[in-house]
Order: C-alpha cells, then sequence, then structure tokens
C-alpha cells in the first residue's frame, strides 16, 4: 500500500540529500528552525474570480497563503527533519480586497522542544521565482536550503527570470561545528520539466505499483502534521492566543 501526496519539493534530490544528512546526525539534535517563503501570487490570493484560494468555505477559519502554499514549506519541514509539532502562535496580515491571509508570521513549538520560525509571503514582485529559504540548526551544525525557485504559477517566463542564469542557482550547504562544509545538490522546489518520466511523486506511484523500494517523500504523516499545524495556525490567527495542535499527540 503506498500514500503519496504531490508536494513535488519533498522529491527534489536537495530534499533527499537533507533528509539524509539530518537522520545521519550530521547536525545534531534540531535545536530552531527558520523557515521563509515568499511567493508573487497576489493576482491568485487577491483576484476576486479565485474564491477557492481565498475564502472560507465548510469549517473552515480562514483560507489563503496558509492553506494555498505553506503546506508546501511545513510539509517539507517535517519530511526533512521528523519533527512534530505541539503548539502554533500565529499573526497574520489580510487582503483589503479578499480577506485571504497574505503576509502570515508563525511560530511553531514542537514535541522536543525544537522551535520553529515560519514567514510566509503571498505577494511580492514577480520576476519568475518564489523565495525559498529553509534553515536548520543543531547542536552539532546548521543546515541551508535556501534559493530562488522557478514556479509554473507566476506570470514571469523561467527562462526570463534570475532563477535561470547560469551560475545563480544555489545549492544545499551544510555548516558543522568541527569545521566541515560540504555543499549538496541545487535549491529546487516546484517540478518544472514538462519532458521526461514526470515528478519524483508520480516516480514513487508507479514504483510502488509495481512493488519496487521508492522515497517516501510525502505521505500521510507529513501531510497530516501539515494540515494540523495550519488548522493550529488559522485557530491562533483568530484567537490571538497559542492554540495546541490537535491530531499529532500519538506521534
Amino acid at each position: 500500500q503506498a500514500f503519496i501526496i504531490n508536494n513535488t519539493a519533498n522529491w527534489q534530490p536537495g530534499t533527499l540529500a537533507a533528509c539524509e544528512a539530518v537522520n545521519a546526525g550530521k547536525i545534531g539534535t534540531l535545536r530552531h528552525i527558520n523557515c521563509v517563503f515568499a511567493a508573487p501570487l497576489g493576482w491568485l490570493f487577491e483576484g476576486t474570480e479565485h474564491a477557492s484560494w481565498s475564502s472560507p468555505h465548510g469549517a473552515m477559519l480562514g483560507n489563503g497563503f496558509g492553506w494555498g502554499q505553506f503546506s508546501h514549506t511545513f510539509a517539507w519541514v517535517f519530511k526533512v527533519t521528523g519533527l512534530t509539532p505541539k503548539s502554533v502562535f500565529a499573526v497574520s496580515t489580510a487582503s483589503k480586497v479578499t480577506g485571504a491571509d497574505l503576509w502570515d508570521g508563525v511560530t511553531i513549538t514542537c514535541t522536543n522542544g525544537c522551535t520553529i520560525m515560519a514567514s510566509g509571503v503571498g505577494a511580492c514582485p514577480d520576476h519568475g521565482f518564489k523565495v525559498v529559504g529553509n534553515w536548520l540548526f543543531g547542536s552539532d551544525g546548521m543546515l541551508s536550503y535556501c534559493g530562488l525557485a522557478g514556479s509554473d504559477n507566476v506570470n514571469v517566463p523561467l527562462a526570463d527570470s534570475p532563477a535561470a542564469v547560469p551560475g545563480r542557482s544555489s545549492r544545499l550547504e551544510l555548516w558543522l561545528n568541527d569545521g566541515t562544509y560540504v555543499v549538496g545538490p541545487p535549491v529546487q522546489f516546484e517540478h518544472l520539466d514538462q519532458t521526461g518520466p514526470g515528478p519524483g511523486s508520480l516516480d514513487a506511484f508507479v514504483r510502488a505499483c509495481r512493488g519496487e523500494p521508492y522515497f517516501d517523500g510525502a505521505g500521510p504523516l507529513e501531510g497530516l502534521k501539515a494540515v494540523a499545524t495550519i488548522d493550529s495556525m488559522y485557530r491562533s490567527i483568530q484567537s490571538g492566543k497559542l492554540e495546541e495542535v490537535v491530531g499529532c499527540e500519538d506521534l
């Protein structure tokens, strides 16, 4: 059986390398994580014709950057680190047009005491890329996975974007307390190649169907943690208080 979520960033080579480094204890015990995710998606979150991206429906307490983009950041962090969220405090500034949360500040405390600070920006200049920043700080070192990531839902073609300039690509970086410095794969987030076999999530699905081993980039565990975190984020925005994460108590 396989349960695969199409967070394509979680199958990128840099993500796999980050997972391996953290799981091998390269940076020691995780103490703090800082994340920034900025996307030029004002046209989406403030476009009245895209109400499903900006207006709450059903039992939703809010809608916007949290559900629309932050799920990718949280799925990535929880996959690479294996951390489990315990509580969330969040503040947000909403669009004056649609009410969608566009600028979010989120503080997450995990069950092991590690803290996560996450900044989300849903409206920034469109130069053909999203800004991805993930810094992991541990007792023995730090890991960085940060850069300008091409995207298929921005208005500037990737070929005209600074993210496509040769030599401009950022890479996974690892600094250890013993002086070791390691450079890994390029920073990639979305799968943009329109040729070939498709994203890693599709490859994993095919391998699972064939009974072959596969890298589980994003499964039910990462999905549950991400959704529970975002649910707590919106509850905190509404209450103005720290909110406990519901659904991850037994993980």
